[in-house]
Parts: structure tokens; C-alpha cells; sequence
């Protein structure tokens, strides 16, 4: 499977917001499985951990273990089932096993594999390996120690008390504070605080992430301080992400996703209290600092913030993109970032003066500061955005490098009724689901500017997607003409013996839109994609990852700091029946993929 699986996994056990830390109170595990004078699990699972770090493990494999079973060397396998087990089946039979001792060597193994992946670099990590799914299995089991001796190794490990694995550098330290934090234990807070500057990028995002988890307002005032001094964008996004849970009530309530206009209409301004204020003027002076991806974080924030103070800021972005379009063709800059600057200038200043007219911006601000830091906002016209017209589904394409992700599956031939409203001469004429999702598309290429980038995945049944072109391609007529000419390959049909070839495996053109090049935690991704469009019409129903709660997992997990912008367009009919078994409706799935991504959700059903 694609590297996309060995993405960044954030925070694996969830808390509920503005939970109180609490001193650790102990109890006796229920897991009665492993006796504590057995160390027999214990060992095994360090056997496991060697094989797995020196890339004996493929733990994508769905295929059975066949002859070095460790389990079973160590007479710990259930019997009959060692022949059955997969990688990852055997792992979390050992952390299981291990959990079940409640000692303080159990907790340093645990967290051995919680730490799999935060080590940045210091383990050569492979596809097969995994590591995100791997520390999931081990973060799941981390929270399983409840007993003093456990969680007292945690707490050392976490300080920096006790020696960690070399092999696995900082990572050690990393696991043990998100186990604490996820706990909410006292002792884990001011680590957290402390580790927010410390040198290691993964122990500053994870120190940051477990404080998002607890959200304590008194976290705001080392949030504020380290996002001052932070300038590397994976850190930066945590920081603000941190910060924002630990201000929500604050804050002004954010937009749904799935309402493009809400993003021009300014909210009442919210009542600025010192952390507030402090945060708000932090998140503006660390624009700039970092690239886009970090920049459209604090762009949000000081928007949500009321940050009238953030206005020259906001200018200066629109300003790079005005004297350097060059870096919007090279991926240096995406205009995602410029149409959230230029809403959110809108929004808090209530003038109306076109995204490319900085030194119009610029003069407004120099005559009219005084009155805006000394008032609320106005409320705001609607703003005259960049000139661009293109949109896919009566979505709005903000981005300067689209990807387009086409479900080509046999529902796809199933006949569409006719639309009532905007939309409704699409198919008036009868037609497919895919007929109507290729004529949207023949509009969008039309609209979409030469300056930006396009591509195209289609997936249907088989276990690969197909890519249209291996590299983004310019928008310009020439391959516009041949994007068309693909577009009008379509089809979704699969007459015999290819029928298979017609079911719904929308993982595959996931996996290949998300690909990462990168398997560390935090570490800067490498993407030429700034905003996707996801069209289907379907449960998923072959394919290697079915679970839909586990498909946006992933896709969560893979996009917590590229920040692709995902929309998705969901196609469907009152006729339709989702299987039973799911634990997202496929509706559902779309909604949420888009909102979670920061983009626009529509649905099509008659």
C-alpha cells in the first residue's frame, strides 16, 4: 500500500474539551491474561519491536504469518490461531499481553511502539512498515496502564528522567507525554508547556497536541510565547490548533464548511480579553514566518480572533502574491491562502477593495486604523474576490493546483432525474450521473485560468486508481483540449467478464490523491496539490480500507499538515440503500471529509 498509510497520526485517544487535569489515580488493570511475575509478553513484544525496526515486518500485508511466529515462539499464541495471524493482528496480541502486566517495564515497551514514527529519522521507515498504524495500536494500549509503576516510567520517560531507547531519540519522550496528557495527568501540563520549545520538532507538536486534547485556558499565555518564537509550519499549525482549543469560548464561533458565503460575513465582534488580544496579535505577527500551509492557520485564527491589528499583516500577503505571481506557478504560495486573506480582510474592516489591489488596501488602512482598532466591525459587502469564475458543482475552485477524484463505478450509469433550481439544465435532457458529472466538468475546465495547474484520478473497482498525467499539467488550451478528450473517455460500463471491475473502491483514488512523501510525524510534507474534488455516488464496497470512519481517518491523518483544501460532491437518490454494516453513511463520509478539510460540501439527490 501507498506511504499515504504511514501518514502523520495526531492524537489517537480523544478527550473531551476543557477537561480538567487531574493527579493519575491507579487502578488494578481488567486485561487478567499475563500474570505480573510472567515477563514472557514483555519479551516477545521487544522481539517484535526488533524485527519490525530492522524492516522484517511488513505491516500492510494482509496476508497470514508463515513460519517466524513470535507469539507462538514464546507459547503465547492462542492455540490453533498462530497460522491465522497477520502482522498487525500478532502486535496487538503482544500489547494486550503486555498492557496486562501493569509494570514499568511494560510501560517503556508500550511506548516503544507508541513512539514508532517520532523519532524523525532515526529509524528508516518503509511503506510496509506503517508506522502510523503501528503507534495508533500503540497509543490504544499506552492508555491501558493505569497502575503506579506504569504510569510513574511514563511520567520519567516524559521528564527525561529515565534513558529512553537511542534507536528511537526523542520519540520515547513524545509518546510518553500524549499517553499522560490523554490521561490528564497533573504532571503532565507544565511538561507539555515546558516542551514547547524544546529543540526536536516532534516534541513540540506533540507537546502542543496534547494540550489542544485538554484545552486549559492557562495553557494560553506558553501557547502565545512558543507560537512567537516557532517558524517551522507543521509546529506552527499545532500551536494555533492548541491555542484555539484553549480560547474556543473566546473565540468568534468558525463557519461551517460546507457555507461558502459565511467566510465574507463578519460576525460580531468578540469581547477582547487579555489572552484573547495577546493570541490574536501573536497569530499576526507569525504570518509570513512559515509557508502557506501555516499561513492559512493564522489567517483563520486572527479572522476567528477579531484581530483588527492583524490588517497590515493581511496586506502583506496580498502583496506577495501581487509582486511574486511566480511563486503561485512554482507551489511556493497557493491562492487558497489568498482568497482567505482577502475574506478575512473584508470581514474585519467591512472595506471592499479588490485582492489585487494592495496599495488600495494599504492607504485605507493608513487613513482609517485609528477608527477601526477603537470599534467593532462593520459589517462588511460582499467582497470582490480575485478574478476568477471557475467552479465544479456549484463549488467555488480556490486553489492554483487542483486535482479532480472521478468514481467511475457502474452506479455511475444509473439514470439521473431531473434537478430542480441552478442546476436543473444538466438534466433536463435525462442523462447519467456520469453524464452530468461530465458536463460540470467541461464547464470547469473551461473557467479554470491558465495560470493554474490541473489533474485527474478515476477509480472504479480495480485495486488502482488511474492517474491521468503523472505531473500537474498547465491550464492552458492545449491540455485543456486533451483533458476534455479524457473527460469524454469516461465511462462507467463493464460488460462481461469485467463486471468487477464496476464496484466502488474510493480508497484507491484517495490513497493515490494523498500520497505523502514523508513517513515521520511533523515532518514538512512535500505536495504539488492544493485543493481537491472528490465526486461518487456510493457505499464503498471492494477495495483494501472499507470502513468509512476508517477512510477518514486517514485522510485526516495525511492532511493534518499538507492542508489541501477537499471538496466533495456527493451524487445519489432516494432509491438508494446503504448496507447496513457502515459506520458512516456514505453521505455522511462526504460531509464530514470536506468540512474536516476545509471545504465545501454539496449533494445532488432527486
Amino acid at each position: 500500500m501507498n506511504a499515504l498509510l504511514a501518514a502523520l497520526f495526531s492524537a489517537a485517544l480523544s478527550l473531551p474539551a476543557n477537561a480538567a487535569w487531574h493527579a493519575a489515580k491507579p487502578t488494578h488493570a481488567g486485561e487478567q491474561q499475563a500474570a505480573k511475575n510472567d515477563d514472557k509478553p514483555l519479551k516477545a513484544l521487544l522481539a517484535w519491536v526488533r524485527a519490525y525496526r530492522s524492516g522484517k515486518v511488513d505491516f500492510e500485508s494482509q496476508q497470514q504469518l508463515r513460519g517466524d511466529v513470535i507469539s507462538e515462539k514464546f507459547g503465547l499464541a492462542p492455540k490453533g490461531e498462530a497460522e491465522a495471524f497477520t502482522a498487525a493482528r500478532e502486535l496487538e496480541l503482544l500489547l494486550r499481553l503486555t498492557a496486562a502486566l501493569q509494570t514499568a517495564e511494560a510501560a517503556e515497551a508500550i511506548l516503544t511502539v507508541a513512539a514508532v514514527g517520532l523519532d524523525h529519522g532515526k529509524v528508516k521507515y518503509t511503506e510496509a512498515m506503517a508506522p502510523s498504524r503501528v503507534r495508533a495500536l500503540g497509543e490504544r494500549y499506552a492508555a491501558k496502564l493505569t497502575e503506579a509503576l506504569a504510569v510513574d516510567r511514563m511520567r520519567k520517560l516524559a521528564a527525561g528522567d529515565e534513558a529512553a531507547d537511542k534507536a528511537f531519540g526523542s520519540g520515547s519522550r513524545a509518546a510518553a507525554i500524549r499517553a499522560l496528557a490523554a490521561r490528564k495527568d497533573v504532571s503532565a501540563k507544565k511538561l507539555c508547556e515546558q516542551q514547547l520549545r524544546a529543540a526536536e520538532l516532534p516534541l513540540r507538536i506533540a507537546a502542543a497536541e496534547a494540550l489542544a486534547l485538554v484545552a486549559d485556558p492557562s495553557s494560553a499565555d506558553a501557547l502565545i510565547a512558543a507560537l512567537e518564537a516557532e517558524t517551522q509550519s507543521p509546529a506552527m499549525i499545532a500551536l494555533t490548533a492548541a491555542l484555539r482549543a484553549c480560547i474556543q469560548s473566546e473565540l468568534t464561533p468558525k463557519p461551517e464548511a460546507e457555507k461558502p458565503s459565511d467566510a465574507a460575513k463578519p460576525a460580531a465582534a468578540p469581547a477582547a480579553s487579555g489572552a484573547l488580544k495577546r493570541a490574536g496579535e501573536a497569530a499576526a505577527r507569525a504570518i509570513g514566518k512559515s509557508d502557506w500551509r501555516a499561513d492559512m492557520e493564522l489567517v483563520t485564527f486572527v479572522s476567528d480572533a477579531g484581530a483588527m491589528s492583524a490588517a497590515p499583516a493581511l496586506i502583506a500577503v496580498l502583496q506577495r502574491f501581487y509582486d511574486h505571481p511566480e511563486q503561485v506557478q512554482s507551489g511556493a504560495l497557493s491562492t487558497l491562502l489568498l482568497y482567505r486573506t482577502h475574506e478575512t480582510l473584508v470581514s474585519l474592516t467591512g472595506a471592499v477593495f479588490p485582492a489585487s489591489a494592495p496599495s488600495q488596501w494599504r492607504q485605507f488602512w493608513e487613513q482609517e486604523q485609528q477608527k477601526l482598532l477603537a470599534q467593532e466591525r462593520k459589517p462588511a459587502a460582499a467582497p470582490k474576490g480575485p478574478e476568477r469564475t471557475a467552479s465544479f458543482c456549484g463549488i467555488p475552485a480556490q486553489g492554483s493546483r487542483i486535482l479532480f477524484v472521478i468514481d467511475l463505478s457502474g452506479s455511475m450509469e444509473f439514470a439521473m432525474k431531473a434537478l430542480g433550481g441552478e442546476d436543473a439544465a444538466d438534466t433536463q435532457g435525462g442523462g447519467t450521473r456520469l453524464a452530468f458529472a461530465k458536463r460540470q466538468m467541461h464547464k470547469a475546465i473551461a473557467e479554470i485560468p491558465a495560470a493554474s495547474k490541473l489533474n485527474f484520478i478515476t477509480f472504479n473497482g480495480r485495486p488502482k486508481a488511474r492517474v491521468w498525467s503523472k505531473e500537474l499539467v498547465e491550464a492552458n488550451e492545449k491540455n485543456k483540449k486533451k483533458a476534455l478528450e479524457f473527460v469524454d473517455s469516461w465511462t462507467a460500463t463493464y460488460p462481461p467478464p469485467n463486471q468487477r471491475d464496476g464496484g466502488t473502491n474510493m480508497w484507491s483514488g484517495l490513497e493515490e490523491a494523498l500520497t505523502v512523501t514523508t513517513q515521520i510525524y511533523g515532518e514538512a510534507q512535500d505536495t504539488a496539490i492544493d485543493e481537491i474534488f472528490v465526486v461518487s455516488d456510493g457505499a464503498r464496497s471492494v477495495g483494501e480500507i472499507l470502513d468509512p470512519m476508517e477512510i477518514l481517518r486517514l485522510v485526516n491523518e495525511a492532511n493534518r499538515f499538507t492542508k489541501i483544501r477537499i471538496n466533495t460532491i456527493f451524487i445519489t437518490s432516494s432509491d438508494d440503500r446503504d448496507p447496513r454494516e457502515l459506520t458512516l453513511s456514505p453521505s455522511e463520509l462526504m460531509r464530514r471529509m470536506a468540512q474536516e478539510n476545509g471545504g465545501k460540501f454539496v449533494e445532488f439527490k432527486n
